[in-house]
């Protein structure tokens, strides 16, 4: 039994944005013009994570302070409520009323978690950035010494270069 199979020319094939969207991947096309990158980001790791949202914090926070508060490791209190002055806690005398009065409002603990967070990521992102120039830089060195050596080697095993060769 013979079997013979033709290949489809590239002319046939339908042409991309015109063919609904298969499964498969699409046929590589080549750009046509040169693309120019627009914009250089410092680090590779910019967009590696997603970001920490002000409101993905704050229910974070939130539900920390609930867990805290069943726990019975954080007394009872409104979320929103201000924090009381030093001078009206200092008048009432009792110490039982200052210890149950929060230190900072709801809105103040997201700021602090926010910028720590924020600190942290800049922190990681900055040595991650320099672990991988380090690796790219050991990778090169050693890229060199490997052509380096494979040139001595050619030169060391060939006869002197001549004019007749």
């Amino acid at each position: 039994m013979a079997c013979a199979t033709l290949k489809r020319h590239l002319d046939w094939d339908t042409l991309p944005g015109l063919a609904p969207r298969q499964a498969k991947r699409r046929r590589f096309v080549p750009f046509t013009a040169v693309a120019s990158r627009q914009k250089e980001t410092a680090s590779v790791f910019q967009d590696a994570a997603p970001k920490l949202t002000p409101e993905f914090i704050a229910s974070s926070v939130c539900h920390e302070v609930r867990l805290l508060q069943r726990r019975k490791q954080l007394p009872p209190f409104s979320l929103n409520s201000p924090p009381s002055s030093p001078t009206s806690a200092s008048t009432s005398g009792a110490e039982s009323s200052n210890s149950s009065t929060p230190l900072f409002t709801f809105k103040q603990v997201n700021m602090i978690c926010e910028r720590m967070v924020r600190e942290r990521e800049d922190e990681l992102r900055q040595h991650y950035d320099k672990v991988l120039n380090d690796k790219l830089a050991e990778q090169y060195d050693a890229f060199v010494r490997f052509t380096q050596d494979q040139i001595h080697r050619r030169f060391a095993n060939e006869a002197a270069p001549s004019y007749c060769s």
